[in-house]
């Protein structure tokens, strides 16, 4: 069964919680050492007792408590190697989710637990090659008739996993770049750069350029009027679910520096990739929107007077003092 809670990211960030939980009261754990395991795969490294089946199917849900079932499994292996599988089940890292929020996930998943920053670096290289872990397990039984892993890759579950680590190495290179501070998700990207915006000439146009989130600072915009720009340019990279937002606050940019606004976005295929969903614009020094891309029509030409931009730094709201 998928895990479906009302808030997700409030949910991975208890999984995260649960499993530190586990691990710590494992590892103060000595087993006996006629111990036998059941451990079906081996792990990356064998330093704690950990379950090897931390996914949706073996959580209960109560009222106020979550408990693990299904310890058959548990053995030897490594804090990561479990965090992994979780991480696969949990968030779940597979075709359907958006890479933005597999992301996120990931990052309460990992502040849940507490995990330091070669922690969170280390869990993103294991991910890919724990999921293929089980592809691997089904793969050998569909050969050796071992059950019930014969009959799950009849089923087609081999190539679920094989598509979910495919998922995982994809997207390995974004999942990485949040690794270094994953609990403050995308805003732990980036640091904030020297206040520093001048202009440019191109032939007789003044430019000014914001990138991506410099665009909700309209301070800067509000700079570029005083400084005469006529084109305000905003590359982007920004997903589906807030389009409109972005094109809302390229109006009220334009708008704000008397100028035309003109941004590019990356886009790729919903569900495929970084979850970047295009629409470019211009936007007239009044706010108009002229034209807009899409995946229909990527490329859009308009002409532009600058005399319009010109005379509108002497236009309400340009000339109102701060």
């Amino acid at each position: 069964m998928p895990f479906e809670p009302d808030n997700h990211l409030a949910g991975a960030h208890r999984i995260g919680v649960l499993i530190r939980d586990f691990h710590d009261a494992s590892g103060e754990f000595i087993p006996a050492a006629e111990a036998r395991w059941n451990v079906v795969i081996t792990p990356d490294a064998e330093n704690l007792v950990i379950h090897h089946d931390l996914a949706p199917w073996n959580l209960v849900l109560g009222g106020e408590r979550w408990v693990f079932i299904d310890w058959d499994n548990a053995g030897p292996g490594s804090p990561l190697w479990d965090l992994a599988y979780a991480a696969h089940g949990f968030i779940p890292l597979a075709p359907g989710t958006d890479v933005t929020s597999a992301i996120q996930r990931l990052a309460a998943l990992a502040d849940g637990y507490d995990l330091d920053e070669d922690g969170r670096s280390n869990l993103v290289e294991t991910i890919a090659p724990r999921i293929m872990s089980i592809y691997d397990l089904l793969r050998h039984g569909h050969y050796s008739g071992a059950q019930p892993c014969a009959r799950l890759w009849a089923e087609g579950h081999g190539r679920v996993w094989l598509d979910n680590a495919e998922y995982a190495e994809r997207h390995l290179e974004v999942l990485a770049t949040a690794a270094g501070d994953l609990d403050r998700g995308p805003g732990g990207w980036y640091d904030r750069g020297d206040p520093e915006f001048p202009t440019v000439l191109v032939a007789d146009a003044r430019i000014g350029i914001l990138v991506c989130t410099d665009l909700w600072f309209f301070e800067w915009a509000r700079h570029y009027a005083r400084s005469g720009v006529d084109l305000l340019c905003l590359p982007r990279a920004t997903p589906y679910d807030s389009l409109g937002r972005w094109l809302a606050g390229g109006q009220v940019a334009a708008t704000c520096s008397g100028a035309y606004c003109m941004s590019s976005n990356q886009w790729n295929p919903s569900g495929a990739g970084i979850d970047c969903g295009g629409l470019g614009w211009v936007v007239d020094p009044d706010g108009n929107v002229l034209a807009t891309t899409s995946a229909e029509e990527p490329f859009v030409t308009v002409e532009v007077d600058l005399d319009i931009a010109r005379q509108a730094k002497s236009t309400y709201p340009r000339y109102v003092s701060e």
